[in-house]
């Protein structure tokens, strides 16, 4: 088994949601992030998962095409 699949099947799913819940909301209000996202670490959230929730506020930064 992935060590990915083997983390989500291990870890508190619920506390992993509430974790990013709170990142989403200090994100959002503009705030300090870095709590958040400690917690969320904490929390056994992936990187993937956290930068997940700054590509549902934010989208994914397109370098503009000159002509």
């Amino acid at each position: 088994m992935p060590s990915g699949e083997k983390l989500r099947k291990s870890r508190d799913n619920e506390k992993v949601k509430r974790s990013l819940d709170y990142l989403k909301e200090a994100s959002q209000k503009e705030e300090n992030v870095m709590p958040a996202v400690i917690d969320a670490v904490k929390a056994s959230a992936t990187l993937g998962e956290i930068c997940d929730v700054w590509r549902e506020l934010y989208s994914i930064w397109a370098d503009p095409v000159m002509d």
